[in-house]
């Protein structure tokens, strides 16, 4: 094995060994975001099924605001 691949293996599995202590940590936040991803597109969809009060209304503003608030959350 050139000494060029040698070094390139090491350095990958360098790399694998970071990213994989790291999705540890995050992959709870991850989860965490996605059931609230969940919960506001089933908040949106149902508000959207309901006639327009200003409960309804406001729901829909809510949702909204938490779909905001996750696309951050990803960025």
């Amino acid at each position: 094995m050139p000494r060029r691949a040698a070094t390139m293996k090491r350095n990958a599995n360098k790399h694998r060994a970071v990213t994989r202590s790291m999705t540890k940590a995050t992959k709870a936040k991850r989860q965490a975001a996605a059931a609230k991803a969940r919960a506001t597109l089933r908040n949106m969809r149902a508000a959207s099924h309901l006639p327009v009060t200003r409960a309804a209304a406001s729901a829909k503003k809510a949702a909204k605001a938490a779909a905001k608030r996750l696309s951050a959350v990803f960025e």
